[in-house]
């Protein structure tokens, strides 16, 4: 009996812990383009700081800042923690779907430690990739700033 206490002793005091201290260094770069309109929002996160800006591709277009903050150390350690086990290794450097040629359009731009990765997204659903969306989202106060990224279920038209 004095085992399963100790156990459960345990177990609480490990989940109110936060997150162990992260130390590796990563850079984020999202582009989410909106071609149709002219425009992209992009999503940087660099260790302790996230920016979202709005970037216009139009002709003498302005460029600004929407939204920046820096994460608390909570926030850091968890995103770091998450960041770090993030296998980069096993992203391809593009995802297209042939069938749709506009719509939703994502570059992402990733860097652990000293690994790099350039991946270009369009129309397609990559579980790991909503995963790391979900993640930065998570950091989002405001809703009409999130990433959105849909679990795309296509099928072709029936022939008749």
């Amino acid at each position: 009996m004095k085992n399963i206490k100790l156990i459960g002793l345990l177990f609480l005091l490990s989940c109110n812990q936060s997150p162990k201290e992260c130390i590796n260094p990563y850079t984020i770069d999202l582009w989410n383009i909106n071609g149709s309109l002219a425009y992209n929002r992009s999503y940087h996160i660099h260790e302790d700081t996230l920016r979202i800006s709005f970037n216009d591709k139009l002709e003498n277009g302005k460029d600004s800042v929407l939204y920046e903050k820096v994460l608390d150390k909570n926030q850091l350690n968890e995103f770091c923690n998450y960041i770090s086990s993030f296998n980069i290794d096993t992203l391809k450097s593009e995802y297209i779907n042939h069938s749709i040629t506009d719509g939703d359009q994502k570059i992402l731009d990733i860097t652990i430690g000293v690994k790099r990765k350039s991946v270009y997204i369009s129309n397609v659903y990559i579980t790991n990739i909503a995963d790391l969306i979900n993640h930065i989202n998570e950091l989002i106060d405001s809703s009409k700033l999130k990433i959105k990224y849909a679990n795309y279920n296509f099928k072709p038209p029936e022939v008749y």
